[in-house]
């Protein structure tokens, strides 16, 4: 059974930035399987030097996914000017690599 999906797209080798995407299937929402399937995300990119940050475009009346990406690190870097009606706030976190061992 899939409850949903977690990517990373629009990766920018050069920027060393990447999209956040996802989304959670109506009945495992609001059971914190975003807010886990992100930190999975996450722990993966530590691994990965050349990525160094990460961010979303969250529709502002999307509390649940504004909470899942701020519980994971992410800070409101503000609204993003498009001409699209469709309004999207963005969200960046800095990815914290691991030091070699």
């Amino acid at each position: 059974m899939v409850i949903g999906v977690v990517s990373l797209e629009n990766i920018e080798s050069a920027a060393g930035s990447a999209m956040l995407g996802y989304w959670v299937a109506t009945p495992a929402a609001g059971r914190g399987a975003a807010t886990s399937a992100i930190a999975q995300v996450l722990t993966w990119a530590s691994g990965h030097s050349d990525l160094r940050n990460v961010w979303a475009l969250i529709a502002p009346d999307n509390v649940a996914s504004r909470r899942a990406v701020e519980a994971n690190g992410f800070r409101l870097v503000g609204p993003v000017s498009q001409a699209s009606p469709a309004a999207r706030l963005r969200y960046e976190v800095t990815i914290r690599h691991e030091p070699a061992a």
